[in-house]
């Protein structure tokens, strides 16, 4: 079984935010892929694979927006105007780093966690069942 952390709490300007996987469903997975083809007019791709700082922050905020959209909506109502698409550019700073720093991690080896298609013995488990 896996020993990642299935809850993540993380502070935006001292208002406390907990982020789930065991309440995220397969709904809410495709949820969050979609919106990275919808924020990135479906150039998600490109915009990731492309090796310019600017794209590299294009394509975080995208996976930012997704994830906290989906995940806690309440981060959006809280530290964006209207949208994350409307939040200035330089407000997003302060957000994007927290994202990077704690939840990109932690989500990223979820999806690691999800991707594995059985889990690896170790040989003291192939000794055991001799």
């Amino acid at each position: 079984m896996s020993k990642l952390q299935v809850t993540k709490t993380i502070f935006i300007k001292d208002d406390k935010f907990e982020l789930d996987i065991s309440k995220l469903s397969v709904d809410d997975f495709l949820r969050i892929e979609a919106y990275k083809q919808i924020l990135s007019r479906n150039e998600y791709f490109k915009i990731a694979t492309t090796f310019l700082s600017s794209a590299a922050m294009a394509a975080n905020l995208t996976d930012m927006i997704s994830v906290f959209r989906v995940m806690s909506p309440e981060i959006e109502k809280a530290t964006a105007p209207k949208s994350f698409e409307e939040l200035g550019l330089l407000d997003s700073k302060d957000l994007l780093k927290v994202y990077l720093k704690e939840v990109s991690p932690w989500y990223n080896d979820w999806i690691k966690e999800f991707n594995q298609p059985f889990e690896e013995k170790s040989d003291d488990d192939l000794e055991d069942e001799k």
